[in-house]
Parts: C-alpha cells; sequence; structure tokens
C-alpha cells in the first residue's frame, strides 16, 4: 500500500524547503531579480517585498538587516518552524491535533495575519510616499 502524506507532511516539506533555501542563500548573494507584480506596476513595495531576504538575514544571524528587509519575515520564520515540527509533535502527542482544534483563537489567526499584512503594506506605502 502506498503512503500518501497528510497536508502536514506537505506544509512540513514546504517549510523545509524555505529554511533551507534561507540556510543557503544570504540576502547578498540573491538574484536582484523583482518578481512582485505590485511593485513593478506602482514603484512601492508591497507589504511581502523583502520577506525573502529577511528569511535569509534571519537564517545567517543578522536580525537587524532581517528587521529592514520586512519586519513581518520574524512572523513568517516562526511560522515556518511550527510547521516544520508540527508533523513530529503530532506524532509524538496523538492527541493534540483534538486540541489545537479546539481553540477558538486559532480559527482567527489566518485572518488576523492576513489583516496584519495587509496594514503593514499600506503603513509601508504612507510612510515611502510622504
Amino acid at each position: 500500500m502506498l503512503y500518501k502524506p497528510s497536508g502536514r507532511v506537505w506544509g512540513a516539506l514546504a517549510a523545509l524547503a524555505v529554511i533551507s533555501g534561507s540556510l543557503f542563500f544570504t540576502p547578498a548573494t540573491l538574484p536582484k531579480t523583482d518578481f512582485c507584480l505590485f511593485h513593478k506596476l506602482t514603484g512601492l513595495p508591497c507589504s511581502g517585498c523583502g520577506i525573502t531576504r529577511s528569511l535569509c538575514a534571519i537564517s545567517h544571524g543578522q536580525f537587524s538587516e532581517a528587521w529592514a528587509f520586512n519586519p513581518l519575515g520574524f512572523l513568517v520564520y516562526a511560522v515556518m518552524i511550527v510547521l516544520l515540527l508540527y508533523p513530529a509533535a503530532a506524532w509524538k502527542f496523538p492527541s493534540m491535533d483534538r486540541e489545537i482544534l479546539q481553540w477558538r483563537a486559532l480559527h482567527a489567526l489566518p485572518m488576523c495575519i492576513a489583516a496584519l499584512f495587509f496594514l503593514f503594506g499600506l503603513w509601508r506605502i504612507y510612510v515611502l510616499s510622504n
């Protein structure tokens, strides 16, 4: 019978790829390509601009540089660590899934993170345009 990975395994693999990439590259060695359509169209950075450089800086212990690239990189890095460790924790503590899903605040967390990114983007545009 074939093993079919669960969503938490796919999340852990994605987080492993992101963290591995951030360990391999430094902010200085990343390609100087602009993939952000918002930045290309407006000339202003979006709320996600600088996240990749921020993650690479965090992986190399350059915390002030990471903050300068994008302070939300710390939040993204924390989420990657949680996604990476979650399958092992769920295996070690089988009742953890059920208990975590009962937290009401957990259901609002994705919307809170999205709102935080949106508000940070607005703030960033306001600061750069003044």
